[in-house]
């Protein structure tokens, strides 16, 4: 919001639940700005908001597989569902009926997008490739992607989206399959069946689960799916029923669970009470930022659908309702209303919480570097009797409040490495030590490494999750040439112009997305790795993919600077590879070297 209104900023762009934080701070807006909104349905009332604030907003399409934005509708009064406009220059867009052929005016079909814009594929998935990314059904020299979102050409040309035509839903900018929840929940031995739902009431979309059997238990359940799930798949609430209704064909009947989502679920009442005004607050705000009925003051914050902007939401509420600023590692370390409230009454709220415990143990603890809830999958696989630690400084806050404002914040792989040093010695004074990062957090503990070793200490582990260095980057020329000189065929002269840029390597930032990732970005090309002698463990994510044209060397670009490295294939995506099932084959990767010392 600071930045905003300092920089006197006249184009926004954002998700809705992100929009709606940006009002939740007391936004005013302004006449000279043109706000986007897209990633997600745009609910009516935001709509109103917006248009309120702002001199014009716009409703914005386009999946992730098109290259981003493919049609655009400007909004001056909400309507239900508003339109997503028109194709934009150099997109086509279609509406497909049965058949798979062009469907006419008014008919709802699934809308597919065709043009330069639109992906190869999805690397390593050629089945799912062939499934959706097909020839043009108009002009089969081109490519198409059936989005498998509904939608009709309204009778001004312009189109609308009418929802999903299969089980895949949006939950936070994250695509999910909801029979991937539903197969993960019925692995429970005590599980009967399950169907899971969204609920969308305008302002968020979160998970229910309604599942079937005899002797269920809502923290049983939520503890299994934390195991198997990332936090976005996981159900915010749940619903316990003896049989699921079936229809006449024997298959789930699902608006009969629709009439049922709104319905009492008496396993929210097993949840702990609030005990006192204290804890009852916390649990209003907890509930509020995570969008369920009710928080129990026991409650893991992770294993109720935490995440980090849930989190950044509630830190909000915690400084309106009780003048204090909470550091977000105290609400990652304490991790239920009930812990929470005791930091509030003691230590009001400001003592510095540096490392989040992530496993129990007695032997030397394995230290996570540079984020917390990336890890607690991993670290609950360990096993052993070690503990694990993710160590979180005030620095990680300031850099994801300025991410939240749109700043990228200035940082420097030498100077975190020194307060990250200071904090893992002040909590274990002499090695040996064992550090782990994923990704920046793995460049950190490389350089965390150095110093230790400078001050003549023992480094017994040093692992890396998916590190790469830009020097580790090199370009897949034939990759990147079928792709440009498609793009140069079609596209006008300013479009071949900043291909011919790109070609020149600039803007090698644009592999990253989103603000903290480009603030990373640069402090690692400023940093300048030193010869490392000790041995060093790097898991490589096997489908990681670093933009178009971008393939990491088998090294990550640190092989010249540490010749005892050994390198372990994992499979998953970059942080996919953090979470099940994939973390499963990390954790007994990793195992083998993290032996007790």
């Amino acid at each position: 919001r600071a930045l905003i209104e300092e920089a006197d900023v006249s184009v926004i762009q954002a998700t809705p639940p992100t929009w709606r934080l940006l009002l939740g701070a007391g936004w005013e807006g302004g006449a000279r700005i043109k706000a986007m909104c897209g990633g997600e349905p745009m609910p009516r009332d935001l709509a109103e908001a917006l248009i309120a604030r702002t001199g014009s907003l716009w409703n914005v399409y386009g999946p992730t597989e098109t290259t981003v934005w493919c049609s655009a509708q400007r909004v001056d009064a909400p309507t239900s569902p508003l339109p997503i406009g028109r194709p934009l220059p150099f997109c086509a867009m279609r509406v497909l009926g049965p058949g798979g052929l062009p469907a006419p005016f008014g008919v709802v079909g699934e809308i597919a997008v065709a043009g330069p814009s639109v992906a190869r594929g999805y690397r390593g998935r050629p089945e799912l490739s062939a499934e959706v990314f097909v020839p043009d059904v108009v002009d089969p020299a081109s490519p198409m992607y059936r989005s498998g979102d509904q939608g009709r050409w309204r009778p001004d040309g312009t189109l609308e989206c009418l929802g999903r035509a299969d089980g895949q839903v949006k939950i936070r900018g994250f695509r999910v399959e909801l029979g991937e929840v539903e197969a993960a929940l019925r692995a429970h031995p005590d599980v009967d069946d399950a169907a899971v739902l969204l609920e969308d009431d305008g302002a968020s979309a979160t998970l229910v689960a309604h599942v079937a059997g005899e002797t269920l238990d809502v923290g049983a359940l939520a503890a299994h799916a934390a195991e198997r799930l990332p936090s976005y798949m996981r159900p915010s609430r749940w619903s316990l029923q003896a049989e699921l209704p079936l229809g006449p064909t024997g298959k789930i009947d699902r608006r009969a669970l629709e009439a049922r989502q709104h319905a009492p679920v008496t396993a929210i009442t097993r949840r702990a009470a609030p005990r006192d005004d204290t804890e009852a607050v916390i649990a209003g705000i907890w509930a509020e930022a995570l969008n369920i009925p009710r928080v129990g003051v026991t409650d893991d914050f992770f294993a109720v659908g935490g995440h980090s902007l849930a989190a950044a939401h509630i830190v909000d509420g915690l400084r309106a309702a009780f003048s204090v600023e909470v550091p977000l590692g105290a609400l990652f370390e304490a991790r239920t209303v009930e812990k929470l409230a005791e930091t509030l009454r003691t230590e009001d709220g400001r003592a510095p919480c540096e490392l989040v415990t992530l496993a129990h143990g007695r032997g030397t603890p394995i230290f996570c570097i540079c984020g917390v809830q990336v890890y607690h999958p991993l670290a609950s696989r360990l096993g052993g009797d070690r503990p694990v630690y993710g160590v979180y400084l005030a620095q990680e806050e300031s850099i994801l409040r300025e991410a939240r404002e749109g700043r990228a914040a200035s940082l420097s792989v030498g100077a975190m490495a020194e307060a990250y040093t200071d904090v893992i010695r002040r909590r274990q004074p002499r090695g040996p030590y064992s550090l782990a990062g994923l990704s920046f957090g793995g460049v950190l503990a490389y350089e965390i490494a150095q110093r230790l070793r400078d001050g003549g200490e023992e480094v017994a582990l040093l692992a890396l999750f998916d590190t790469v260095i830009p020097s580790g980057l090199r370009r897949a020329p034939l990759k990147w040439a079928r792709a440009h000189l498609r793009a140069i065929r079609r596209a006008p002269l300013e479009e071949a112009k900043r291909a011919f840029r790109r070609a020149r390597g600039g803007d090698e930032t644009e592999m990253v997305a989103g603000v903290r990732e480009r603030a990373y970005v640069a402090a690692m090309r400023r940093y300048q790795p030193r010869t490392y002698d000790g041995e060093v463990l790097l898991f490589r994510a096997a489908e990681s993919s670093f933009g178009e044209g971008w393939v990491a060397t088998r090294d990550g670009g640190l092989g010249p600077y540490a010749p005892r490295m050994r390198v372990f294939d994992v499979p998953g995506r970059h942080v996919g590879m953090m979470h099940p099932p994939h973390v499963d084959t990390l954790a007994a990767k990793l195992r083998r070297f993290a032996a007790p010392v």
